[in-house]
């Protein structure tokens, strides 16, 4: 199987394959076949990924998802949103930024890490909703976030993010059944919270 990117910005790049076992065409529908390839032929995944040293490629994200905000930059926002839940106390984030000046996040905290990690920090809360607002927490997620944002560019950087009180769930349809975010529902539940972040 070839595989290769068909366009190159920042750190991503559109995956794209060939091969007569991957795709070879709608039945009757040379419209829709030619819409889904490359004038050269090859099937436009619909995946962003990134090719490491060996020649590897690693899928980092959604065509889809992807970002532009209004300076027009492309942004990919799960290689932002995955450095941000690699914080042992983070459990959820969110990057958003679709022709907004800047990016900004929804982070939530992981329930079953932070007892442990409070505890050990001599930090007492009555619920997540209290440990969310609370100085250390917030000074550690910032902590994150300003790691996070020196691993990208300038204009791929978080600036401004909020944790919110609780974790996003799967009984609130705001992530599958296989942990990924609902990025429609979340958006527009918290849509006030959003726009608070754009606020100067």
């Amino acid at each position: 199987m070839r595989s290769a990117s068909t366009r190159t910005e920042s750190c991503w790049s559109r995956a794209t394959t060939s091969s007569a076992a991957v795709f070879s065409g709608y039945f009757k529908n040379d419209e829709a076949t030619a819409a889904a390839t490359t004038p050269d032929g090859f099937f436009r995944t619909g995946d962003v990924g990134q090719f490491d040293e060996a020649g590897y490629i690693k899928i980092t994200d959604r065509k889809k998802d992807i970002i532009v905000t209004a300076s027009g930059k492309n942004v990919p926002p799960q290689i932002l949103e995955e450095r941000l839940k690699s914080e042992p106390i983070i459990s959820q984030a969110l990057v958003i930024g679709d022709r907004r000046p800047y990016l900004v996040a929804l982070i939530t905290l992981d329930a079953e890490v932070c007892p442990t990690w409070a505890a050990d920090r001599g930090i007492s809360y009555t619920d997540m909703t209290d440990l969310s607002a609370n100085p250390k927490v917030l000074e550690a997620v910032g902590v994150a976030v300003e790691r996070v944002n020196g691993e990208m560019s300038h204009a791929e950087g978080i600036k401004k993010w909020t944790v919110l009180p609780r974790d996003f769930t799967l009984d609130a349809e705001e992530i599958t059944p296989t942990l990924k975010v609902r990025r429609k529902v979340i958006t527009e539940k918290y849509a006030d919270a959003i726009e608070r972040l754009y606020v100067k």
